[in-house]
């Protein structure tokens, strides 16, 4: 596996992620991270401020959202960010991308992330008929529909207002990197220094974490991937499935994860609120859809009679208790159930209850 890392360019990518944060402040939970406990005080802190920065801004970024997902962020791997050397060079491309080009981006998030497949492109009259009979069955609110329709009809003019409104931030972003740039040199010295000869194993417990054990080698035998470093979000991560898929990782992930794992196997809280979140009936159904080898947010937004956004919320939280992960094995984003972090919860389960597993007794379990 042919592992490629990009430390300066890790910037833009963090820079076209740092949207998430927006309303942190008052939730609490940004992505990727799982137990607020486990967190670094100076990390949470550093997080809130920058969250009450954006404040002024959330109400400009709804635009930007699409069935509760930020629609550009993706886009910032299909232009390669490995190519840009700062935030400015990468909103500088962005703003020349042609009408075809952000079509063919909406064509493809729409199917790789909702499962929903535009008519073939033909005039934009024609597209927006076919689109309206197209979206008008599927599970998604009535503001996402005209998001949808917008990014048909004036793709430019939205683009153009994206640019704008990152631009708007981008000062706050290029503030608060340089106080925690100094994180990034050291980390991505010894991560490299870890791949000599052992690349596979030094991604192995992301891997085993948070995808199904039949997908890790399809990650792992990919002819290139490509690694970017998060040092304000530093306890988040992402995959970008692509024929040289991405990570983001921040930098204190891998650490976080060996706490992770020991609080999930001795803390009775982490069982308490697992049951919590499966007496969330839509969850549950969600859940149950999975296991039975569903994982199309378009057919568990139909099946559960929810939008694709509370979808997208409530495989957030699954991924989060890590009772499901991605299976990389497929064209589209899919998910799996967590046999062995079921089984885990159920055993400490058990164990608390002071009870014994069947066939424990006579030696057959």
């Amino acid at each position: 596996m042919n592992i490629q890392i990009y430390p300066q360019q890790s910037r833009v990518v963090e820079f076209c992620a740092l949207p998430v944060l927006m309303g942190y402040d008052r939730e609490g939970v940004p992505f990727g991270t799982l137990v607020r406990s486990l967190l670094p005080q100076s990390s949470q802190d550093r997080w809130r401020i920058i969250s009450e920065e954006l404040r002024p801004y959330e109400k400009d970024f709804e635009e930007f959202r699409l069935a509760g997902m930020n629609y550009y962020f993706r886009l910032c791997f299909r232009l390669l960010p490995q190519t840009f050397y700062d935030e400015g060079s990468y909103l500088e491309v962005l703003s020349e991308l042609s009408h075809e080009d952000l079509h063919d981006y909406l064509e493809w998030f729409l199917d790789e992330e909702l499962d929903i497949h535009l008519p073939e492109f033909m005039s934009a009259e024609e597209s927006i008929r076919e689109t309206l009979d197209l979206i008008r069955g599927i599970a998604l609110d009535a503001a996402d529909k005209w998001k949808i329709l917008t990014l048909l009809d004036h793709p430019l003019a939205h683009r153009d207002r994206y640019v704008a409104f990152m631009r708007s931030i981008l000062p706050i972003f290029q503030k608060h990197y340089q106080t925690v740039a100094y994180a990034l040199p050291p980390f991505a010295n010894a991560f490299r220094a870890g791949l000599e000869g052992k690349e596979p194993m030094l991604l192995e417990p992301i891997f085993e974490e948070f995808l199904a054990k039949e997908a890790v080698a399809t990650y792992t035998q990919a002819r290139k991937w490509n690694i970017f470093f998060l040092v304000l979000l530093d306890h988040s991560f992402f995959f970008h499935r692509a024929e040289e898929p991405a990570l983001l990782l921040g930098v204190g992930v891998l650490d976080y994860l060996e706490r992770l794992r020991k609080y999930q196997v001795e803390n009775k809280e982490d069982r308490i609120t697992v049951f919590k979140n499966l007496s969330d009936r839509t969850r549950y159904e969600v859940l149950s859809l999975i296991a039975q080898g569903e994982s199309s947010t378009k057919v568990l937004a139909e099946r559960t009679g929810v939008t694709s956004a509370g979808i997208s919320y409530h495989l957030k939280q699954l991924m989060n208790d890590r009772l499901i992960v991605m299976d990389g094995r497929q064209h589209k984003k899919g998910y799996r159930i967590n046999e062995a972090r079921l089984q885990e919860v159920f055993n400490g389960l058990m164990q608390d209850l002071h009870l014994k597993h069947p066939g424990e007794e006579n030696g057959t379990y």
